[in-house]
């Protein structure tokens, strides 16, 4: 998903066209071979986006694990969020 989506596809919410920028979470490269689930970085994204979309677009690369969306404590998106992968290839594949 990170070849494929960082600062090429945008989602375009709300007339931006902002490019998305994902990358693999803080810590996460570190010991891949341990870790049961690979997490990427996503920025950039539209404030009205929601977990379905970011699940449709990036599931097409793996099996997704979660999706999150960071979000102020007025309920309000950040722009920013995770997705877990089952596997890392899938998510070299998103990035």
């Amino acid at each position: 998903a990170i070849q494929a989506l960082h600062n090429v596809r945008s989602m375009g919410g709300g007339g931006s066209s902002t490019l998305l920028q994902v990358q693999f979470a803080h810590g996460e490269q570190a010991e891949p071979e341990q870790a049961p689930q690979y997490k990427l970085f996503v920025g950039q994204l539209p404030k009205d986006i929601t977990e379905d979309e970011v699940s449709e677009l990036f599931g097409a690369f793996g099996e997704l694990t979660e999706v999150c969306l960071l979000r102020h404590e007025d309920g309000a998106s950040k722009g920013c969020g995770f997705v877990k992968y089952v596997h890392r290839e899938a998510a070299g594949r998103a990035i």
